[in-house]
């Protein structure tokens, strides 16, 4: 012992080339033997684990040899003798797996950026904006007052929202259904033109003689089915 630790105690917590000598003049002939412990110390470690690595490593490569039939094939080679085909099945199916698992290595690391990325927050913007929903209806008596529900249970100030809807060429009460509901309803009526294309055209020019499209709103959305729109809330 020494100083109350023993030799060996000190090789173990010593850093190879991490004492210097010179300023433990007095305790150099000490040092040296602690060193030169270490460094037998070291190399049975480092034996050791090397030895412990191999094991582990053999056993991975014999099961990998088997699970894709490398063995089966390899000993009817060496038996000079035809391979069966449970070997060949197993290279197969093992290189397919193979393939698939390299495809969905992108998943490994889509969920490891997701667990541990941050995700980029955005400040929140003001909803301070007008919006203007056009909507194209024909014959849609009995859905349009779902469509124009949805659009103001929106978690939106209702009050910058407004809805625009042309009833094109419509037989039933799409119309007077909509302005019940509070929205902003056009006609068109024109047999030669049925299509979304014409009354969209219609509707631009009859808002434009009542508002001024450039400036009202700062967005325009046109909603061509209802199934598009969900609502964000639920009203209470």
């Amino acid at each position: 012992p020494f100083g109350g630790f023993s030799i060996s105690n000190l090789a173990k917590s010593a850093k190879r080339k991490s004492i210097h000598l010179i300023a433990f003049s007095d305790l150099a002939p000490v040092l040296k033997v602690v060193m030169g412990t270490r460094k037998k110390y070291h190399v049975r470690i480092t034996s050791k684990r090397r030895e412990d690595f191999m094991v582990i490593w053999n056993a991975i490569v014999k099961w990998f040899y088997g699970f894709c039939g490398i063995d089966i094939i390899m000993d009817a080679i060496s038996k000079n003798e035809p391979v069966p085909a449970q070997g060949y099945v197993q290279l197969v199916f093992s290189g397919l797996l193979a393939v698939l698992g390299i495809l969905s290595c992108y998943r490994v690391f889509y969920f490891i950026l997701g667990v541990f990325g941050r995700s980029r927050r955005y400040p929140e913007a003001p909803k301070d904006k007008r919006y203007a929903f056009i909507i194209t209806a024909w014959n849609e008596e009995t859905v349009i007052g779902n469509l124009i529900h949805d659009i103001r249970v929106m978690d939106y100030p209702q009050e910058l929202i407004e809805i625009f809807i042309v009833a094109d060429n419509c037989t039933d009460k799409t119309g007077e259904v909509a302005e019940k509901l509070g929205a902003h309803v056009y006609y068109h009526n024109d047999p030669s033109q049925r299509s979304k294309g014409y009354g969209l055209k219609s509707l631009v020019e009859q808002m434009a003689k009542d508002i001024d499209i450039e400036h009202d709103f700062y967005a325009y959305t046109t909603l061509a089915r209802i199934t598009f729109l969900r609502p964000i809330t639920s009203p209470n």
